[in-house]
């Protein structure tokens, strides 16, 4: 089986891939339970209700005692240490974890965000391209434009 490399074939495996892309960035999103604010972390923690807390970015995981999860988010240029100390809460008390984000991690993320916006640029584009050969085809004319010589 011989494929042809054309206009169409290439749009035809572009939207595929789009589609695929798109669904691998929705499952791949797990469901980690109810966002709470940060001061309702805090309470939780002094509470000694949590016991972990995965810190990823402004992203904040949160473990509790009895099994659940919960999400948080914080300032990008505080630390979970300065905000539970300012909170009165002692750090120790809480088992904190610092997840890096891998390189991997960070080409999923630019290819589930950007590459759509690419690919529906490229059908626009796609689209545009087929009215004007159209419209040249049926020998439409244009008395505004120049006609070439």
């Amino acid at each position: 089986m011989r494929f042809n490399l054309n206009l169409k074939n290439i749009f035809i495996g572009l939207f595929i891939l789009f589609i695929l892309l798109s669904a691998m960035s929705g499952a791949g999103q797990p469901n980690l339970g109810p966002e709470k604010s940060l001061s309702t972390v805090i309470t939780e923690v002094k509470g000694q209700k949590v016991s972990q807390i995965e810190v990823e970015d402004t992203k904040l995981t949160i473990f509790y005692k009895d099994g659940t999860k919960a999400t948080s988010r914080k300032e990008p240029q505080e630390s979970l240490i300065q905000i539970l100390q300012q909170g009165g809460v002692d750090p120790n008390s809480v088992e904190i974890k610092v997840k890096d984000l891998s390189v991997g991690q960070i080409w999923m993320s630019l290819l589930t965000n950007v590459l759509p916006l690419v690919l529906t640029v490229i059908f626009f584009l796609f689209i545009f391209l087929i009215i004007i050969s159209t419209i040249i085809s049926l020998g439409v004319y244009f008395p505004h434009l120049p006609l070439p010589r």
